[in-house]
């Protein structure tokens, strides 16, 4: 008999059944886009840690989100989430992570908990806000972005912070029509931002459930694999990260083909080449073509020193190169 058969779907779980967190990196393990980086300037720009997006109302400048080291027992990393320091803006700052509809739906006309650790930066001003929104969309995109069809509330508390770790537990219910749901934090700041004006959060939690569990440690080879299905580079180290050994149909192109390292949420709607490659001492840029859910093809037009047809050529990424794919919603 299975878990849900024994238990009913509206038993409490114990702490002992893995991926009771529906969120993805909520320990901020993965920060494959780098562990520093400015708030969001423009729709669509503000990913960060891995699933997580940040933003200033209006897109406002003056933010930014970076990985320390927790201090906490249990936890590697937290992630902080920073007005800089001299801004005089007081726009909300938004911090959250956009769940699936296959993700949600589970969740709908359910019993929800969200937990978190946090802890105020010596300077913070204003308040913080933790958010649980749902939708009735299907995989729409990431809030502020557009707003959310459909919107309700399923939980909303105001926090009272302090510069100590304090373990934050929330309670709601996810309506029967929601198909989508958005979790995170609101940020609302005041005068002008001193050194140390910022907070910081570990161990984000949602589950569904009448009472909290403890947060769930997944292997990091796993929860990197979650991430991947919406994000992942590839090369960037060293010259030679990425090499392409293929056919040449022409004499003035060669094709190869790769697979995602998983596969990805949906076709990648970003395939994105940074930096420069060699063929033979010559510099040039090949093109990401027909990109799918599980591969993607590279060709170059440039001659790789091959004058017939039907043969093989290579080309090589120089140091700092790498490849990009994002299926984020």
């Amino acid at each position: 008999m299975g878990i849900s058969s024994a238990l009913g779907s509206s038993a409490l779980l114990p702490a002992g059944l893995g991926f009771r967190n529906v969120l993805i990196n909520g320990d901020f393990k993965v920060w494959q886009r780098g562990t520093s980086k400015a708030m969001a300037v423009g729709a669509g720009t503000g990913f960060i840690a891995d699933r997580w997006t940040a933003a200033r109302a209006g897109y406002a400048a003056g933010g930014t989100v970076s990985r320390q080291t927790a201090s906490l027992d249990g936890f590697q990393y937290c992630s902080r989430v920073q007005r800089n320091s001299g801004n005089t803006s007081t726009a909300v700052n938004y911090y959250f992570q956009t769940l699936e509809s296959v993700t949600s739906i589970p969740l709908a006309n359910k019993p929800v908990v969200y937990s978190f650790y946090i802890r105020a930066g010596a300077n913070f001003s204003g308040s913080v806000t933790a958010k649980l929104y749902s939708g009735t969309a299907t995989d729409q995109v990431n809030y502020p972005d557009g707003g959310i069809t459909g919107s309700a509330t399923v939980i909303t508390s105001t926090l009272s912070l302090t510069t100590s770790w304090q373990r934050v537990v929330l309670y709601g219910n996810v309506g029967t029509s929601a198909t989508q749901l958005f979790a995170g934090f609101e940020w609302t700041p005041s005068g002008t931002a001193g050194a140390a004006d910022y907070y910081e959060i570990t161990g984000v939690q949602l589950e569904q459930n009448y009472q909290p569990t403890p947060f769930e440690q997944r292997p990091i080879g796993v929860e990197l694999a979650l991430c991947q299905r919406y994000y992942y580079r590839t090369g960037g180290t060293v010259a030679g990260d990425i090499t392409i050994i293929g056919y040449q149909p022409a004499s003035t192109s060669i094709y190869a083909t790769f697979f995602h390292l998983v596969e990805m949420r949906t076709t990648p709607s970003l395939a994105q080449k940074v930096g420069t490659w060699s063929v033979l001492n010559t510099s040039t840029q090949p093109v990401i073509n027909a990109a799918s859910k599980n591969s993607y093809s590279i060709y170059s037009t440039v001659n790789p020193g091959i004058t017939n047809a039907n043969q093989s050529g290579a080309q090589t990424a120089n140091s700092g190169t790498y490849l990009e794919f994002s299926a984020e919603l």
